[in-house]
């Protein structure tokens, strides 16, 4: 489920970013990364390339470390998923191309951890709403069942009385 929103999110982020990367507009797409950085607490960072391999824009305040962009980039005309440890826990990149090979990539790097938290905490939740449901609709058919049971028995008893006393029998 991560990969697949992560791959989500950089599509559509790689559709609104190439026209400004097209008409070097910087500025724009400054804004667009930042702002989409912001929108997602999970983003760690994203930044795009050129086809040299060279930072176009980017959300690091300092610019993007060599050795990440050496890790990440890779010519492919395909998105590329990796995995890799930091000092704050797991990062999930995701590299697409903006247009095939030929202007660059977009990446885009995922917290790991705190995703897999949010789905623990999810499925716990979950868990425990169908316990309670569950437990709830013994309890339902628990009375139902007595109260079918007590009018069955009464109904019998019934019978018996009414036979007893029938002019008929």
């Amino acid at each position: 489920m991560l990969i697949q929103g992560g791959r989500a999110l950089a599509e559509n982020l790689r559709l609104r970013i190439v026209p400004m990367v097209l008409t070097d507009d910087i500025l724009s797409l400054d804004d667009a990364l930042m702002a989409t950085k912001r929108s997602d607490e999970d983003i760690i960072y994203i930044f795009v390339l050129d086809k040299n391999r060279l930072p176009l824009a980017s959300t690091y305040s300092m610019g993007v470390r060599e050795d990440l962009i050496d890790f990440v980039s890779q010519k492919t005309k395909k998105s590329i998923v990796k995995f890799f440890s930091e000092d704050f826990g797991s990062v999930l990149n995701i590299s697409t191309p903006l247009m095939g090979e030929d202007l660059g990539s977009l990446h885009l790097g995922l917290n790991r951890d705190s995703v897999n938290a949010f789905a623990y905490k999810s499925i716990l939740n979950l868990s425990i709403t169908f316990a309670i449901i569950s437990v709830v609709s013994m309890a339902v058919a628990v009375l139902i069942g007595r109260g079918v049971g007590k009018r069955s028995e009464e109904r019998r008893v019934g019978k018996e009385c009414r036979s007893r006393w029938s002019p008929y029998h």
